[in-house]
């Protein structure tokens, strides 16, 4: 089943935050985004890019603890430029 519905541009990452909950719980299977203003479409694709590696990753096991990602945030914080 397809049920098209329109947003408001304003609150992308509330609205990509709701796609991603609803596939966790089962209730989509996939999503696509339409019609975005042209300055909008590599934003748009790179946060598509970024939910799809999260879910390869997380799929194949490479996460990480909370303590691990402070780890690695804080090293890389403190690598110079």
């Amino acid at each position: 089943m397809t049920i098209k519905l329109n947003f408001d541009k304003t609150d992308l990452r509330k609205l990509l935050n709701h796609i991603k909950w609803l596939k966790e719980v089962g209730l989509i299977s996939s999503y696509d985004i339409n019609n975005p203003d042209s300055e909008d479409k590599e934003t748009i694709k790179f946060i598509q890019n970024l939910i799809e590696e999260a879910e390869k990753d997380i799929a194949e096991g490479r996460v990480y603890t909370t303590e691990e990602a402070k780890q690695i945030l804080a090293n890389w914080q403190q690598t110079p430029e």
